[in-house]
């Protein structure tokens, strides 16, 4: 019988049992940034990575492996966008990626790029580099791509045999049930399953207020401050300028 698991937040998103009956190895994950690497497959099994292997082809796209550092996905996306001079929404990518990573992903431009413009964009963006040009007859979309590799760290583990039993487990069993956890839902602000639901009721106003105003324990102070003086004041467009640039849904839906 799998181990129930007792972290109050995994219960609230439906995170109920771990994947395994072996005991825990103990340890700490991502200790450091490179201690969490995800690469990229696309649909036709090349791997995004800094090695290039595949330059070439021919499109009216080019293809690039992207590699960004503690950033979200649209943002990166965004910087290339404002560096390129290309309206917003012309870089095409597969999937988001982890924001506290090394993640490496296919992006696609709707043009050819002059590699010294690449090579002055690496050296202007210290979390953001391109990588491997290539071409390609049309542009990524979301789910355009076969998954994602990871390799994890695994930090002054304290059950080394544990590690080795799970291991062979999971050989055994042929993987780990694949639960839709923070990722989907948020771990700082586990609340889009909470505005989804209300959008399918139709509730939409309702949906706004949950995204806008609720407030979590590990949000940050400036981000607290910001929705406690919304729901004070319903001063929206003054708020519009006092949410963080990361905050994306939250000023875009201000905006609109």
């Amino acid at each position: 019988m799998p181990l129930r698991c007792s972290v109050p937040l995994d219960i609230a998103l439906g995170m109920e049992y771990y994947g395994l009956e072996t005991p825990g190895s103990g340890g700490f994950l991502r200790r450091e940034l490179g201690d969490f690497l995800v690469f990229e497959v696309s649909v036709d099994g090349a791997v995004a990575s800094p090695r290039c292997g595949d330059e070439g082809g021919s499109g009216e796209y080019t293809w690039l492996v992207m590699e960004k550092r503690k950033v979200d996905t649209l943002t990166a996306v965004r910087a290339i966008e404002k560096f390129f001079g290309l309206p917003k929404g012309s870089v095409g990518v597969a999937g988001l990626k982890d924001t506290t990573a090394i993640t490496y992903q296919f992006v696609s431009v709707p043009l050819e790029l002059d590699p010294v413009k690449v090579e002055e964009f690496n050296s202007k963006h210290s979390r953001v580099k391109l990588h491997c040009f290539f071409r390609r007859p049309f542009r990524l979309r979301p789910g355009l791509l076969f998954g994602n590799r990871f390799e994890v760290v695994i930090r002054d583990v304290r059950n080394v045999d544990a590690v080795a039993e799970a291991v062979q487990h999971l050989k055994q069993v042929g993987g780990l049930p694949n639960y839709y956890g923070y990722q989907r839902f948020g771990s700082v602000r586990p609340i889009t399953h909470i505005v989804g639901k209300h959008i399918l009721l139709g509730e939409y106003e309702l949906a706004v207020e949950k995204l806008l105003l609720t407030v979590y324990e590990k949000e940050s102070e400036r981000a607290k401050r910001v929705r406690r003086y919304l729901a004070e004041t319903g001063d929206y467009k003054g708020t519009l300028s006092m949410f963080p640039r990361t905050m994306h849904n939250e000023k875009a839906v201000i905006a609109y």
